[in-house]
């Protein structure tokens, strides 16, 4: 047995509770980003919620995630010698992942991605399903809804008459009261996505780069100028989604507490 298992033990024993701090992205209206903490969602008993440009502090686990936050977490390595976990932050559209998994692997003792089956991870979807908003949504009452991201919009198509938000508008309660009022939803957002399909709307969506492809369930796919013509194709998760998805986050949460 090692120095650190025995050490880890004689804490147990003592009764000391383990202090965990998490970084995130935080200064930010970004709704999915506030929503992916899992802080927000399990009890840690001795917790800290940074953002990620804030300096790591003494702790026994840093918790990095959710989020696409690759290079940020790759510039806070160095600065704690605590055990680290990755939970649920995106890798498929990061290229340099591919290349340097082996050696950032050896950093994490749990690396947690929200794609499926990306080679050196074990597949934890965002934590945000956690939610209790999630539980009992509202049926739709319109037939198509527009959930578009604030940021990454330029050339959408946004017909009027077609109820629409975006990811930086209100909170996420409101949030996802918006995507439960569509039938259909057609969002060029990540997590307006990963929301959608959590509460079996059928899902077109529109994306900007390689972090859609994820998607263990995919949606159907369409641009941001051509929607319109693909709306009879959108697609619908498996209606078990949303508890494979709490699930697995679950026992992840398991995982992190038996470090």
């Amino acid at each position: 047995m090692c120095w650190q298992a025995l050490f880890r033990m004689a804490e147990n024993l003592a009764g000391q509770a383990m202090r965990y701090v998490f970084h995130n992205i935080r200064n930010t209206k970004n709704i999915g980003d506030l929503a992916c903490c899992p802080a927000s969602y399990f009890p840690f008993e001795d917790a800290e919620v940074l953002g990620l440009h804030v300096p790591t502090p003494e702790a026994d686990v840093v918790v990095y995630g959710g989020g696409h936050i690759y290079r940020s977490v790759q510039n806070k390595l160095s600065q704690s010698s605590a055990r680290k976990v990755i939970w649920g932050i995106g890798l498929v559209a990061y290229r340099r992942w591919w290349l340097e998994r082996w050696r950032l692997s050896r950093a994490f003792e749990l690396i947690g991605c929200r794609d499926y089956a990306v080679p050196g991870t074990e597949y934890v979807p965002c934590v945000s399903c956690m939610d209790d908003g999630f539980d009992a949504p509202a049926a739709p009452v319109h037939d198509v809804v527009l959930y578009w991201h604030k940021e990454k919009s330029r050339g959408l198509v946004q017909p009027e008459g077609i109820p629409s938000m975006h990811n930086a508008q209100g909170n996420l309660a409101e949030s996802l009261s918006f995507i439960a009022s569509g039938k259909t939803v057609v969002t060029n957002y990540y997590h307006g996505t990963y929301w959608a399909l959590l509460m079996g709307r059928k899902v077109l969506s529109l994306p900007f780069n390689d972090k859609f492809a994820g998607f263990k369930y995919p949606p159907a796919f369409a641009t941001a100028t051509d929607w319109q013509e693909y709306l009879p194709y959108a697609v619908a998760a498996p209606p078990d989604y949303l508890e494979e998805c709490r699930s697995i986050n679950r026992a992840f949460f398991d995982k992190v507490q038996n470090l």
